[in-house]
């Protein structure tokens, strides 16, 4: 299970405190640490203890209780560090996995910039990808489990995109790093990093998503020429927005083309807090916001099988 926390400046603590989840007991702080870094984020976990291993930890409020009785602590088990320099401030330069009792057990550190720290939806994964060197034709990736435990190292394509399943399989997708003239495509990899299909000649967007709890992804891609617009003398091509879903093995469920969305693959710089170009909803939703030909922003609604529910102006839900 995961819980995020804001970004904490430097040198101030974190508190790191277990709840007991089955009783309504006072909130204690179990254990303290102080990183002299930016906290980026904080995923917590659960753990089977007993009593009296709760009251070894410093729970309050067990009085009473038999001590061999089961009870479920939250905990949090892996802190992600951010640089705090101004250039490079919040990429995660550090990743520290900690046990029960607040100790770090195993720190995995990043090279700032160029390495980049990847999370699967529900937090069940954390993927490292490496610098990319010039003139290789991959890239090194190592999937973490939340105990420190690699799951896997893969050689991928030097995609820009990168998305990573709960349950391993994962998703390389964009430009080709460094390459003049463009290269775009979509490659899909099982857990065991086997690629499993490409999609050529696919100019996708710098935003993808799996719909939650899925392995099944939403992209927006660059689509066909439609017609022109002019901006002055000069006449320039218009373009649409496709709008496609894709199973984990890169089988496409649907597409739909959006005429009035400009697919401009900077299109994410802006959008401010709390909006995104891609939203799923608690009412099985996709809300995808771009800027319509006439600059103006607007929102397509979606359902999970493709259809299209409404648009409207704004980008409000």
């Amino acid at each position: 299970m995961g819980k995020e926390v804001g970004m904490r400046r430097v040198s101030l603590f974190l508190f790191l405190s277990f709840v007991l989840l089955s009783q309504d007991i006072e909130l204690v702080t179990v254990f303290e640490r102080t990183f002299n870094d930016t906290i980026v984020d904080v995923i917590f976990d659960t753990a089977t203890v007993t009593v009296k291993e709760a009251k070894v930890l410093g729970v309050k409020g067990l009085e009473g209780r038999d001590e061999f009785e089961i009870v479920k602590l939250e905990y949090p088990k892996v802190v992600m560090i951010g640089d705090t320099s101004k250039k490079y401030k919040g990429l995660v330069k550090s990743i520290k996995f900690l046990n029960k009792k607040g100790e770090v057990i195993k720190e995995v550190e990043l090279k700032i910039p160029g390495e980049q720290c990847i999370l699967s939806p529900n937090k069940k994964l954390i993927g490292v990808r490496k610098t990319y060197t010039v003139g290789t034709p991959y890239q090194d990736l190592t999937i973490y489990d939340l105990d420190g435990e690699v799951r896997g190292k893969f050689k991928v394509k030097p995609l820009e995109g990168l998305l990573i399943a709960d349950d391993g399989s994962f998703v390389v997708y964009g430009d080709q790093i460094g390459r003049i003239p463009r290269f775009g495509s979509i490659n899909f990899y099982d857990s065991e990093g086997l690629l499993l299909k490409e999609i050529k000649d696919a100019y996708p967007l710098p935003r993808a998503k799996y719909i939650p709890d899925t392995e099944v992804v939403i992209f927006l891609v660059g689509g066909s020429k439609f017609g022109s617009y002019k901006e002055g003398d000069v006449e320039y091509p218009k373009y649409a927005t496709e709008v496609v879903c894709y199973d984990k093995n890169g089988e496409e469920k649907w597409r739909y083309v959006l005429k009035d969305m400009q697919p401009k693959g900077f299109a994410n710089d802006y959008f401010t807090y709390p909006y995104e170009m891609i939203e799923f909803t608690g009412d099985s939703l996709i809300i995808i916001r771009g800027l319509s030909w006439d600059n103006k922003k607007k929102a397509w609604v979606f359902s999970t099988d493709g259809e299209l529910i409404k648009e409207k102006e704004g980008w409000e839900k």
